[in-house]
């Protein structure tokens, strides 16, 4: 018999990736748990869109640094969401203003504020100037030079600051990831799977 040669088509098979080794039907990997998955599925499915009657006051003041989260208002007052400062609450009534940021009419908005406001509130040294380089436009923090722009981008500086800030806080990519709906969720966990797959 014929001894086999590298390359031929009886050498052994190459190990399979976690892209073709699943049996059909199963679902693409995800780097989240079906655990979660079920759980985010759950939420969406008890969400309402009850009509909104009215909210508390707001508290007076300068936005602070957070971090913050999101409560419901209590019954009587309609389907409103309010953002408050974590560990304060608006009391069984709903009746404490100074611990209310700003009121929602959808969960969803209430959760992203509560995400971005902690880059709104803290200070944004970054920078575009004006003047277009070689390669397009200086883009600063203070004085440390991150890179160019290839044309101007109005409120790129505000944009970039308020993601930055939300990378750097866990608490407030918590809040963001539950904003998401349910299929966005999946599709995130699945692209964000690939990603981490192909950088190992």
């Amino acid at each position: 018999m014929r001894a086999e040669t590298e390359g031929s088509s009886t050498s052994s098979p190459a190990r399979p990736t976690s892209s073709n080794s699943a049996p059909p039907g199963t679902p693409p990997p995800n780097a989240f748990s079906a655990a979660f998955l079920d759980a985010a599925r759950r939420r969406e499915d008890a969400r309402d869109s009850e009509e909104v009657r009215g909210g508390p006051a707001l508290a007076a003041g300068a936005l602070d640094t957070g971090p913050f989260d999101i409560e419901e208002v209590p019954a009587g007052r309609g389907q409103l969401w309010a953002v408050v400062r974590r560990g304060q609450s608006l009391g069984p009534r709903g009746d404490e203003p100074h611990s209310v940021v700003a009121v929602f009419l959808e969960r969803t908005a209430a959760l992203l504020a509560a995400a971005v406001l902690p880059a709104e509130a803290s200070p944004n040294h970054l920078e575009v100037g004006v003047k277009a380089r070689r390669l397009g436009l200086p883009v600063h923090d203070g004085r440390r030079h991150l890179g160019h722009l290839a044309r101007p981008h109005e409120h790129f500086a505000r944009d970039l600051h308020a993601a930055r800030t939300l990378a750097a806080r866990s608490d407030s990519l918590v809040l963001l990831a539950e904003a998401l709906d349910y299929e966005t969720l999946v599709l995130f966990g699945r692209a964000l799977m690939r990603r981490l797959e192909g950088a190992g």
